[in-house]
């Protein structure tokens, strides 16, 4: 994601509590909360932010790896 609130680092959302892992049901979220509109009743997923990370190549490298 590109935006004022997005800078370096790894997204995360209260959906996956994992850094580096969000779903697409989080983006409708995430819009909304950019523009402090409310998300209608029944909206799936959760808004997005952004956690540090020093190496995040490296870390999504790893998260891929553990996947399998």
């Amino acid at each position: 994601m590109k935006g004022p609130e997005f800078g370096h680092g790894l997204l995360t959302s209260p959906s996956t509590r994992r850094a580096g892992v969000v779903t697409i049901a989080d983006i409708a979220p995430t819009i909304t909360g950019f523009f402090a509109t409310r998300s209608p009743l029944g909206m799936s997923g959760r808004p997005m932010h952004k956690v540090a990370c020093d190496d995040t190549v490296e870390t999504l490298l790893k998260l891929n790896l553990n996947a399998s």
